[in-house]
């Protein structure tokens, strides 16, 4: 009987031990698995600047307006996508530096972006008819990871769009 009663005694001493640990356990769950997010929205991609040409890597700069509608901050962190210009696959573009997005803003962020070009021949062309139409179809596919606070998340990402290239990013 006493072996049976210092058993319940120590269950019960490590029970209160750490009830305050797993409180917040508790607690951190039921916040998280409550909390809804809402997908980032590229609203609109207001300049892409070619920054460097070298060898067989693009580096961009791109400014684009993201409207995050989370009553928190979301950082984009990383990424692995797919490059497609004119519907030619171009390489893997990837986030160097993350975007910390502002919570309840639809501000421009500008983030840089570098694209190891699988094929060089196909380039040329596409950028003679960019030149001439002052048009570009650009697809990414994907993914983009995310972070809020201590959870991260991939987002998929698929969108093909037809942007418009001004004079001033033609210069360069």
């Amino acid at each position: 009987m006493e072996v049976i009663l210092h058993y319940f005694c120590t269950v019960i001493l490590f029970i209160m031990k750490y009830i305050k640990t797993l409180f917040i356990i508790f607690s951190a769950t039921l916040f998280i698995s409550s909390c809804n997010v809402q997908e980032v929205e590229l609203v609109s991609v207001e300049k892409i600047e070619l920054v460097k040409m070298e060898n067989n890597t693009l580096t961009f700069d791109v400014s684009a307006i993201l409207d995050n509608p989370n009553s928190f901050n979301i950082k984009m962190i990383d990424s692995d996508l797919d490059l497609y210009l004119e519907g030619n696959l171009m390489g893997k573009a990837n986030l160097i530096n993350s975007i910390n997005i502002k919570k309840k803003t639809s501000e421009t962020y500008t983030f840089t972006v570098k694209t190891d070009v699988l094929d060089q021949a196909k380039l040329l062309p596409i950028l003679i008819k960019t030149a001439l139409t002052g048009k570009l179809k650009v697809g990414v596919k994907g993914d983009v990871k995310g972070k809020v606070y201590f959870i991260s998340k991939k987002v998929k990402i698929n969108m093909e769009d037809e942007i418009s290239i001004k004079d001033d990013i033609l210069k360069r």
